[in-house]
């Protein structure tokens, strides 16, 4: 994640100060992001790069709303063309010291049980579908194939264009590989 350190931020923030422009800091407050909505940054080919779920971004204030020496610098830059009010700063939070979380395996996602249990839409088609031709917001889609019998394998490679964002490969219930967007992965 990039960070800016404290002396260009606030240099730059003092001299648009004193040429009277309009300023907006993004981010100034972190934030965190559940589910699969974290976003990512394209850079070309190869260069795509998921975003945590963390939204702090080096932003004044934390992911708990806690100020940040940023914050503080931002602060006295801003009392140098403006009055501050008169109102306290907020101590830090509190935090909660949490045990770790051990997490084990309970089932896989190709468990026919399962996968009925989760889901229930099954779509046919010649060739895999987009997400967005699914109406699938988010989330994680299976895409299946049954293999005729007769086919030759000896080898074939597999090779999937486009892929977004990664795509886990079995052969039967034998994972055999990962396809990656970020790493410009697609056989």
């Amino acid at each position: 994640m990039a960070r800016v350190s404290i002396e260009p931020v606030t240099k730059s923030l003092r001299e648009m100060l004193a040429a009277k422009v309009n300023v907006n800091i993004y981010m100034f407050y972190g934030g965190t992001n559940f589910g699969f909505t974290a976003g990512a940054n394209e850079a070309g080919p190869g260069r795509f790069v998921p975003d945590i779920t963390s939204y702090d971004y080096d932003a004044p204030l934390d992911e708990s709303g806690d100020p940040t020496p940023k914050y503080f610098a931002i602060r006295k830059v801003i009392s140098e063309f403006f009055p501050m009010p008169n109102v306290p700063i907020p101590r830090p939070a509190r935090k909660m010291s949490l045990p770790s979380v051990v997490l084990k395996p309970v089932d896989s996602l190709l468990n026919k049980m399962l996968l009925s249990a989760i889901g229930s839409l099954a779509i046919n088609a010649r060739d895999p579908l987009t997400f967005e031709a699914m109406n699938q917001y988010s989330g994680l889609v299976l895409y299946e194939a049954v293999l005729p019998s007769g086919l030759k394998t000896d080898p074939i490679k597999l090779t999937v264009e486009n892929i977004h964002d990664k795509g886990y490969v079995y052969v039967d219930t034998t994972y055999v590989g990962t396809l990656s967007r970020q790493n410009a992965i697609n056989t």
